[in-house]
């Protein structure tokens, strides 16, 4: 590279460990200070994006300059749809991103491409999310014009204290989001009854969503349960 650069978007998301979408090729995402030459467009290993690059935003990794977390969220936030903006900026915040520098980023870019979206979805994210198929249910939930969900809800029942992945106190209406991949890990069934057990004696209606279910599938029932309790 002739100009200064950093690592940046998804590509930098990968190298911090934030829940970016995968690409399903070889494409590396950059930030550069010049101009994007013809050249450099036909370079099918790189995707470049032309912006300023303040060193506080600047971070080394293994030598190669990486934009920071806060600044790495901000840019897919901008650049990617809602679901899988959302569970960056929730994936960032789990591991102490600041969600004041995000702002204090997005206030430096304000007037350009996907700001006020972004400035939507940094609002949004929360440091209580599980895993990124809640970060997308969330979203989603969001996104179909429900009232927006409290996340890593605690359920207080005669048994004992038990946490839901999201809900609306008010209502008592919980969403729990399910992976394949659940009791394969070490979760007891018999455990998970009871809890359910519990939660449903303290007066809590439940939709369950499995990781990948399309919203449409489940979208109907938690706009049921909201509305049987409104």
């Amino acid at each position: 590279m002739s100009t200064a650069f950093a690592i940046s978007h998804r590509s930098a998301g990968l190298l911090a460990g934030l829940w970016v979408p995968p690409r399903h090729d070889a494409v590396v995402e950059v930030t550069q200070v010049g101009p994007i030459s013809s050249t450099a467009h036909a370079d099918v290993t790189l995707r470049r994006y032309r912006s300023d690059l303040p060193h506080d935003e600047i971070r080394d990794f293994l030598g190669l300059p990486v934009t920071s977390v806060e600044r790495t969220a901000v840019d897919c936030a901008r650049t990617l749809p809602l679901a899988r903006a959302l569970a960056v900026v929730d994936s960032a915040l789990v591991i102490g991103a600041d969600r004041g520098e995000m702002e204090r980023i997005l206030h430096r870019l304000r007037g350009r491409r996907g700001v006020r979206a972004a400035r939507e979805i940094v609002a949004l994210g929360q440091p209580t999310v599980g895993s990124p198929a809640e970060s997308v249910v969330r979203a989603e939930i969001v996104a179909a014009g429900l009232p927006v969900p409290s996340t890593l809800v605690v359920v207080d029942t005669p048994g004992g204290a038990f946490e839901l992945d999201m809900g609306w106190i008010d209502q008592k209406v919980g969403v729990e989001v399910h992976g394949r991949g659940k009791y394969l890990r070490g979760a007891d069934p018999v455990s998970e009854a009871v809890r359910r057990e519990h939660v449903f004696e303290a007066g809590w209606s439940v939709v369950d969503v499995r990781t990948g279910q399309p919203a449409w599938h489940y979208l109907p029932r938690v706009r049921r349960a909201l509305e049987a309790r409104a």
